[in-house]
């Protein structure tokens, strides 16, 4: 028992100095690039990240009741809290990164523990055509860390089915209302095929008693009529060829230059596509073993609305072991300025190194 006992402590000492040994190498990577680091509480207002990811988050964060400070939630990423961080410091722009423990609740069945050591880097930008330089130099810095590790790049960009919506022919509450369903497949699926019908060919409890519960049929009722107008068959088909996008990064520019049908916004968000994909091949990025999918990060990836990234290990069981993207939205929200700064960052998985 003894032996056993010495063998099992022998690992964990292993484990620890070489998950230092990972943490030092990052962090000498963060000086070289001039990131800053912060230190942000773990315990954090439970209204704040509930405007942000909306009621859901009950169902993956761990909340308690405070007497004097209200719900607080234990903080399930870096990204709001280190933007808090910015907001209160004065500064126009600058580059963060955090290291801590982040908690999500897990299905049983997941080998995803529910605390988890991450580090975080956030970059916060103040002119529009920084943007794009931004999000490449985020990219590549993942990709330094990452570099003698065996991963799968993915990208995406959610700037272009926000753009193809935007230019759909149908009134600005059905456009809202995609927008808001982007990260609900089959609600927005379900949105689609309601906002594309008229009264008399469709009925409207057939496919409303699916929205019962997230309250969909009052917000429609309360906004006017949804069968006027109804999108058009071509516009429908163009958001459905927009969403099938799945190819190499190199080659999507010219898969969506060719269902653009002429778009100006839409076009827009080709073209800073098109300067982000020639940046990185600049970086030496791989091209074509770099994949991109319109809808990557649909599901998890909440409050990005450009650029976003991920990189997958071999076992397919574990989360991606780095994620990241532009969310200028939530920093206009926060910040209650439509034309002010923008961000975008992105967490590695300290822990998950050892794993790969």
């Amino acid at each position: 028992m003894f032996e056993l006992e010495s063998k099992g402590q022998k690992k964990n000492n292993i484990d620890l100095v070489r998950l230092d040994a990972e943490k030092n190498r990052i962090f000498k990577i963060f000086e070289k690039s001039k990131l800053i680091e912060v230190h942000v509480p773990s315990l954090l207002n439970a209204s704040e990240l509930l405007d942000l990811y909306g009621e859901d988050l009950r169902l993956r964060a761990y909340t308690t009741s405070d007497p004097v400070l209200g719900e607080q939630v234990l903080r399930p990423d870096f990204t709001l809290p280190i933007l808090m961080y910015f907001l209160g410091s004065g500064r126009k722009e600058a580059k963060y990164f955090c290291l801590g423990n982040i908690w999500r609740r897990q299905k049983v069945s997941s080998i995803v523990p529910s605390e988890q050591l991450q580090v975080g880097f956030e970059f916060f930008d103040k002119s529009r055509n920084e943007k794009v330089i931004r999000d490449v130099e985020a990219y590549l810095l993942v990709t330094k860390i990452l570099k003698k590790f065996k991963v799968r790049a993915v990208t995406g960009d959610l700037q272009i089915l926000t753009s193809a919506i935007n230019e759909l022919n149908t009134s600005e509450y059905k456009k809202n209302a995609l927008k808001r369903h982007i990260w609900r497949p089959k609600r927005f699926k379900r949105l689609i095929e309601l906002f594309s019908n008229s009264r008399m060919a469709f009925q409207k409890k057939s496919i409303l008693g699916d929205f019962d519960k997230f309250s969909v049929e009052k917000s429609i009722n309360n906004s006017g009529p949804i069968f006027e107008n109804p999108i058009k068959t071509v516009d429908k088909s163009f958001i459905e060829k927009v969403q099938k996008v799945h190819s190499s990064l190199g080659d999507a520019p010219k898969i969506l230059k060719s269902i653009s049908e002429g778009s100006k916004k839409f076009s827009l968000a080709i073209d800073n596509l098109e300067k982000r994909v020639e940046l990185l091949k600049a970086g030496n990025i791989n091209l074509k073993e770099t994949e991109f999918m319109v809808t990557y990060g649909m599901t998890t990836l909440e409050y990005y609305d450009g650029f976003v990234f991920g990189f997958q290990v071999k076992n397919k069981r574990l989360p991606p072991i780095a994620q990241g993207g532009r969310y200028d939205s939530l920093c206009q929200t926060l910040a209650k300025n439509k034309n002010g700064f923008g961000a975008i960052g992105s967490m590695i998985r300290i822990d998950f190194l050892q794993k790969i």
